[in-house]
């Protein structure tokens, strides 16, 4: 097997597997179907339902021996980690263990790939990856907590490439319109198509850094794939420009003539600002964003319309 994915049947999961089936690459995709959709498997023969904080997973894995693993699957909503912390470390921070355990016998290995978060910095602008970190949620923390447990991975294994890979907002055709805990402009859109009025949680000033799904992707497969840096490398993966809240709102109200309205109550353990500095990357492997936002925000209304 060239290449796991853990959260396969997730939004960004099942993007990369659609990624890798175009480029005719060999991989399994694993998921719990807890959050995961059947329907967002690409190739149904390359999918697993799996707990990846299993003993069975761990086991699996151990026998499989895939090259490169992109580990995706974890709790990725700071208001349920606040609600419920004890399944966030389930989740993020188990589940890494699993793989990590898992891969300690496969001499095939080259690369693992951890989805973390912006969440770890907490409130940081132009946040650089050797800055210190300051998580405020339990989200944050455990994201935190698998980092190091891959860092301490890489340190035993120099032959595996170790990736962090720390993600901002991101947003895009096929994210889950039901879900009103996780993924800020598709919980906006939501509202906007189904009840033409935006409840915004928390202040319009609030500042983002929100970066397409295809964009994502193509961040994803320079870093799993790289030949630079050293076998351990955190990574920002974002647009490196901020955004009001508000103004991303006041687009989506204009382009779908719904009424805006913010409540004085605000998301748990919220972060107040946080962007990336993406000159790591950007040196590393010349990644640069592709997407423009307004003209996908358009194409990601339409689409949520539709449904």
């Amino acid at each position: 097997m060239d290449y796991l994915i853990t959260g396969g049947a997730g939004f960004i999961g099942s993007k990369f597997a659609e990624y890798l089936t175009k480029n005719k690459k060999k991989y399994i995709a694993v998921d719990d179907l807890s959050k995961g959709k059947l329907e967002n498997v690409i190739e149904i023969d390359s999918f697993l339902k799996f707990d990846c904080s299993s003993k069975e997973f761990e086991q699996w894995l151990n026998d499989q021996k895939p090259k490169h693993i992109i580990h995706l699957c974890g709790q990725s909503s700071g208001e349920r980690s606040f609600n419920d912390p004890s399944d966030d470390f389930l989740r993020n921070v188990l589940t890494t263990r699993r793989v990590l355990s898992g891969s300690v016998n496969n001499e095939k290995l080259k690369s693992i790939s951890l989805s973390s978060s912006m969440a770890v910095y907490g409130n940081k602008l132009n946040a650089k990856e050797t800055d210190k970190i300051k998580p405020i949620s339990w989200y944050g923390r455990h994201k935190y907590i698998a980092e190091i447990l891959l860092e301490e991975f890489a340190n035993k294994y120099k032959n595996v490439n170790c990736n962090s890979i720390r993600l901002f907002n991101v947003y895009g055709n096929g994210q889950d319109l039901d879900d009103l805990k996780q993924g800020m402009i598709s919980i906006f859109i939501s509202m906007a198509v189904r009840n033409k009025e935006i409840s915004v949680r928390g202040p319009g000033s609030r500042l983002r850094d929100f970066i397409h799904i295809n964009d994502v992707i193509r961040g994803l497969e320079l870093i799993v794939n790289r030949e630079t840096g050293n076998n351990y490398e955190a990574f920002n993966l974002g647009t490196g420009e901020f955004r009001e809240i508000r103004e991303v709102v006041n687009v989506i109200a204009s382009l779908t003539s719904s009424k805006i309205s913010y409540l004085e109550e605000r998301t748990p353990n919220d972060q107040d600002y946080c962007s990336p500095d993406m000159s790591k990357l950007n040196s590393l492997m010349n990644f640069s964003c592709e997407e423009e936002f307004d003209e996908v925000l358009k194409k990601m209304i339409s689409w949520a319309a539709s449904k």
